[in-house]
């Protein structure tokens, strides 16, 4: 199949993670037909990390809250038309939709592309907006072998299999300026005890017994970071573990990257920071309660995951718990997760 696209355009309007587990995709495009530009649709929160890839062109980013919420009907009409306009007057000839909803069907319609690919559905808005259907099952791999077989199913070949989050040299050294203690020698573990939602996050006084065991078998320093509203969970944590404990300042995304680049490990739960922590090529070990891992885990070789796997999973689509003591999360024992880390670290 000829690949003679000019203008190309993916659509992902998720979180941070979804967002990061694009930068394959970018890849193997620009890699086979460097001359075509590619332009990568967002919800915003990742832009810090994607503006800096090598092989996008241009970032579109979707303001949800303000589109949605902030703004008067008239201000809400006017904002989504403006934006289809925009997409519209830029031509282009491909467009892949990875979100599925039909706010992004519609757009994939209106931008009037020859070529406009998305997820059958079965409903009628899918069939008028889609003109080819990815053909995969997005329940049976992951996200991103989900994505790489589009990509195949348009004549695209996948030769390039890594998540790689570029950085750039300013930053990278900035950070390290930053934060000397980063150039020293000493075995550095970065914990997230946060995620997105309550019933994703593995209880902070587990976080803070893998943190001493980690301290006195490996000597580490331990790093806590967290997003800007989960500040509390530090303070859960930093009281249980015994001696110094480094609690992360806010930074950007890309420059937790760049930070998170220099450790020799990286703890957390099912959440955009751990995706953040693959795609600097550090080892990682995340954990999983409502989410299957063979779906979702950061997409990287240096990475283990622990997951009881209940009956309830599912995978589980409640927002809270069923379950008062959110058991596929507080089931999981240190033991479990302490054996992981000791496989992965020592291997």
């Amino acid at each position: 199949m000829s690949l003679d696209y000019k203008k190309i355009l993916l659509i992902k309007l998720r979180y941070i993670g979804d967002t990061i587990n694009l930068l394959p995709v970018a890849a193997n495009i620009k890699k086979q037909i460097p001359h075509a530009h590619l332009s990568v649709m967002i919800n915003t929160g990742a832009e810090d990390i994607l503006k800096h890839s090598k092989y996008i062109d241009q970032l579109i980013c979707y303001d949800r809250k303000e589109m949605k919420y902030n703004k008067s009907l008239y201000a809400k009409i006017k904002s989504n038309l403006d934006l289809f306009y925009s997409i519209r007057k830029e031509k282009y000839d491909l467009i892949i939709d990875f979100s599925g909803s039909d706010r992004t069907a519609l757009i994939t319609l209106l931008s009037g592309a020859n070529s406009r690919w998305g997820f059958n559905y079965g409903n009628p808005l899918s069939k008028v907006c889609y003109n080819h259907f990815i053909t995969a099952d997005i329940n049976k791999m992951h996200i991103v072998d989900y994505q790489f077989s589009a990509l195949q199913q348009i004549g695209f070949a996948i030769t390039e299999r890594k998540l790689v989050i570029d950085i750039p040299d300013s930053i990278q050294k900035d950070i390290e300026r930053t934060f000397p203690f980063l150039n020293l020698e000493s075995f550095k573990a970065v914990i997230h005890p946060g995620a997105r939602r309550d019933n994703r996050r593995w209880p902070p006084v587990k976080f803070a017994r893998i943190a001493n065991l980690l301290k006195k078998h490996y000597d580490a320093d331990i790093i806590l970071v967290s997003a800007p509203d989960e500040k509390e969970l530090l303070d859960e944590v930093a009281p249980s573990v015994d001696g110094d404990v480094i609690k992360l300042p806010p930074l950007s995304l890309i420059q937790l990257a760049a930070f998170i680049k220099k450790c020799d490990l990286y703890i957390g739960n099912d959440t955009g920071t751990s995706h953040l922590a693959a795609g600097v090529g550090i080892k990682i070990i995340t954990l999983f309660g409502p989410q299957f891992p063979q779906l979702w885990a950061p997409y990287t070789d240096q990475g283990a995951t622990v997951f009881k796997n209940m009956e309830c999973v599912g995978p589980c689509n409640h927002i809270d718990c069923i379950y008062d003591e959110n058991r596929c999360m507080t089931s999981i024992t240190e033991d479990e997760v302490w054996k992981k880390i000791n496989s992965l670290v020592q291997s």
